[in-house]
C-alpha cells in the first residue's frame, strides 16, 4: 500500500491543504508538468480525473528536470533546473473537516451568522489567527501557505481528490464552499458535504456516540477513504 491520504480538522485542515500548496510553491512537485498533463486529460474528455497515469510528482521523464540525458530519471546537477526526487509527490487524496482555509479576518456571512458557535466564536477566530501568524512576523495572512484559500489556479488545478466537511452553522462554512467551488471549476475531483446544526470541528462527537449525524459522517469518511485507497 503506497497511497497516502491526508486528513485534518479545523487548524489541521489548514495544514492538510497547506501541505499541498507548499509542495508546489517550493518546487518539490512539477506544477507545470502536472498542469500540462491535466490539460491533455481534459482535451481527451476526462477532465478532473487523476489516476495512476497522472503521476503526482510530475511526468516520470520530467520529474528530475531531465528528459533524455541517459540518467533514467535520476536527479541531475544541470544548473538552472530543480532536481526533484521521484518519491516526492502530492498526497493521493485529502479529507478536511471545517478547515481553516482563510486566516484573514474579513467578514463573511457564515462568520457573522456563526458568531456564537460554541467551539469557534468570532472573537476566538481573531485570537487563533493572530497566534498562528503573529502580526510581528510581518507575514501576510493572504500568503497561500498560511491561507490555502488564496492559492493560485495553477496550484489548485493539480490538487488530489478532495473531500470537505462543514456544518450549516460553522463560522468557516463560506470558506469551504468557495474553496470547493474553485476546485471543481478547475477540474479537481472535489466534494463538499455539510452536516446540519453541528458546531465547528464536530468529527470527534461521533466517536462517543454523542450525535447520530456525527457518527454517520464518520462512516462516510471511512467509506470514502477506502474508495480512495482502492483507486
Amino acid at each position: 500500500m503506497d497511497r497516502i491520504i491526508v486528513t485534518g480538522e479545523s487548524a489541521g485542515g489548514n495544514l492538510g491543504a497547506a501541505l499541498c500548496v507548499k509542495l508546489c510553491m517550493d518546487g518539490l512537485v512539477d506544477v507545470e508538468a502536472l498542469n500540462a498533463k491535466r490539460r491533455r486529460f481534459q482535451r481527451a474528455g476526462e477532465a478532473g480525473k487523476i489516476d495512476d497515469d497522472l503521476e503526482q510528482g510530475g511526468d516520470n521523464d520530467n520529474a528530475s528536470g531531465n528528459n533524455d540525458d541517459g540518467n533514467n530519471g535520476r536527479p541531475t546537477t544541470n544548473p538552472g533546473k530543480i532536481c526533484r526526487p521521484p518519491e516526492i509527490h502530492l498526497p493521493d487524496a485529502i479529507m478536511l473537516c471545517c478547515p481553516a482555509l482563510n486566516l484573514s479576518l474579513e467578514p463573511t456571512p457564515s462568520r457573522v451568522i456563526g458568531t456564537r458557535d460554541p467551539v469557534l466564536p468570532s472573537s476566538l477566530i481573531a485570537t487563533i489567527s493572530d497566534a498562528y501568524i503573529p502580526p510581528s512576523l510581518g507575514i501576510s495572512k493572504l500568503n497561500p501557505i498560511a491561507s490555502p484559500y488564496y492559492a493560485s489556479d495553477d496550484i489548485l488545478r493539480i490538487f488530489p481528490p478532495t473531500l470537505l466537511y462543514a456544518s450549516s452553522k460553522d463560522p468557516l462554512l463560506d470558506d469551504s464552499v468557495h474553496f470547493n467551488a474553485r476546485l471543481r471549476r478547475l477540474g479537481v475531483d472535489s466534494d463538499l458535504r455539510a452536516a446540519q446544526d453541528m458546531p465547528h470541528a464536530y468529527w470527534g462527537l461521533g466517536g462517543f456516540g454523542l450525535h447520530p449525524e456525527a457518527s454517520k459522517v464518520q462512516r462516510e469518511c471511512e467509506e470514502w477513504m477506502v474508495r480512495q485507497l482502492q483507486r
